[in-house]
């Protein structure tokens, strides 16, 4: 039992120890693809990507409650398949739950010749049936002049949709409204397209995060192969780049000699901003990659109080490389990463844990990290996210010669403080009401206390000192920690807000 309560370890409360892995596709050989994974308000998991049917690929949902076990109120015993288009590709790449329970997904279509790319969003009821009263039942394909792949989402405040990614060559956000039309207003007829140093250079964002203000963080990288550099830049609400932020609105970077990829980026809550991603080391004897994690300031510059004058570098596999795929914050302030380690073709996944410093966090997993071997040849992971009790989810894929690839899930426990992130069942010290809540949000404590509401990403968006009514109308549906500073301690509870 005492293994078991490590931190770095699985949680053997989930699935078959751990793990979960759920075929969608029919026949004795599958390829199911995750590409996301996303938590809702009442802790149950929707994971999503592809499936392939015959020779074409189909967009995939499939969603769990808390234990792992297939939802079986949602779509076909938990499984949900849409055929957007008769293309070769679709995909659902992100998906959040909107105020009224209903879920936006985001993805995109392609034929095999890749003459055509759009983007793709599917709304979807509760139980996984389509919205019929969402652009042509449920379904929006944008047709844009260019190629247009987004890879991320996220929702503004407003419930518009920004969505990041690639667009005639160069890095992109677009942003919907929540109707499904083009938001005009935003960029040039609803897209920012960023141009780096010239036409000659490509670029593709890989992530976005949010700021409180609604401006927008993006990273990716740049360049012509084989020198790819990485890019982040933060924009405007409106769509334009925010001059104030690194050099006209762009920071770029050359971590190592080349081949350099952002891949993640989360905001704290002082505002720094974490990106994440790995750099080029050797190509002899074996390809060889670090993980990189790196801090910046407010205005773009390095933070030179993290890590090494602002970076953090590892490679977690001698002579291998380690692959960068997501971060997430946990309240306290470490930075947990998911990542593939590659060596001799052969991969496991991973998770690390660096601590608000920008030093490597021992006390994860023993060293710091944790390694995953599922399957004789390819685990990768795609996807991480942080439940409200602190634990991590990763979506991945796992090849098997015989059977193929299905969904993966897989849950770690961390050194989270529970008195950070509540467990589910623990006796309450403080009472929050109503819960769910939409508008105001009451507490009950005997006592002075200062107040601070934590997105599940561990980003503070609320801080202040004894009052017992807090206006919360302003924040996004979800799930969220209400922590309170007491003589008595940090007291925690969770909420959802609707």
């Amino acid at each position: 039992m005492a293994n078991a309560q490590q931190s770095g370890d699985l949680d053997p409360t989930f699935g078959t120890n751990g793990v979960v892995q759920t075929p969608i596709g029919n026949g004795s050989f599958i390829v199911d693809e995750v590409r996301n994974v996303t938590i809702q308000p009442n802790g149950k998991i929707i994971a999503m990507g592809s499936t392939r049917n015959g020779t074409k690929k189909h967009v995939a949902y499939v969603r769990y409650n808390p234990d792992g076990s297939l939802d079986q109120s949602f779509g076909n015993g938990g499984k949900q398949i849409f055929v957007p288009t008769s293309l070769y590709g679709n995909f659902a790449t992100a998906a959040a739950t909107l105020s009224d329970g209903k879920i936006i997904s985001c993805g995109y279509v392609f034929d095999s010749d890749n003459t055509i790319c759009q983007p793709l969003l599917i709304r979807m009821n509760d139980d996984g049936t389509l919205d019929t009263s969402f652009g042509n039942n449920g379904i929006v394909l944008a047709d844009f002049p260019y190629s247009t792949l987004p890879e991320k989402m996220v929702l503004q405040k407003d419930g518009k949709m920004l969505l990041v990614g690639y667009y005639h060559d160069n890095m992109m956000t677009l942003r919907y409204n929540p109707d499904g039309s083009i938001d005009k207003t935003y960029g040039i007829d609803g897209v920012c397209e960023i141009v780096i140093e010239g036409s000659a250079n490509s670029s593709f964002a890989k992530a976005i995060a949010l700021q409180e203000d609604n401006k927008v963080v993006i990273v990716g990288m740049y360049g012509t192969h084989p020198d790819w550099k990485w890019v982040i830049a933060r924009i405007n609400e409106n769509g334009s780049l925010d001059n104030s932020f690194g050099e006209n609105g762009l920071k770029t970077m050359s971590i190592g000699s080349g081949h350099d990829f952002a891949t993640a980026v989360q905001i704290q809550e002082d505002g720094k901003i974490v990106v994440a991603g790995h750099s080029w080391v050797a190509s002899i004897p074996t390809l060889q990659y670090d993980l990189i994690v790196l801090r910046l300031n407010q205005d773009g510059e390095l933070d030179n109080t993290f890590g090494e004058s602002g970076i953090f570098k590892k490679n977690v596999i001698d002579g291998g490389a380690t692959y960068v795929d997501g971060i997430v914050l946990s309240p306290e302030g470490n930075i947990y990463v998911a990542f593939n380690a590659v060596k001799n073709s052969i991969s496991d996944l991973g998770l690390l844990s660096v601590d608000k410093n920008g030093k490597l966090n021992t006390s994860f997993g023993g060293n710091g990290y944790t390694v995953t071997d599922l399957s004789e040849a390819a685990d990768e992971a795609s996807a991480i996210v942080m439940q409200a009790d602190g634990k991590i989810v990763l979506g991945a894929s796992s090849f098997s010669a015989t059977t193929g690839t299905p969904f993966v899930l897989l849950r770690y426990l961390t050194d989270v403080p529970s008195s950070v992130l509540p467990m589910v069942g623990e006796e309450k010290s403080f009472v929050v009401y109503p819960n769910p809540v939409k508008d105001v949000l009451n507490i009950e404590y005997e006592g002075e206390f200062g107040v601070r509401i934590f997105d599940l990403s561990g980003r503070l968006v609320l801080s202040t000192k004894n009052t017992r009514t807090i206006d919360v109308k302003a924040l996004t549906a979800g799930s969220y920690v209400i922590e309170l500073t007491t003589e008595a301690g940090v007291l925690a509870e969770r909420f959802v807000k609707l």
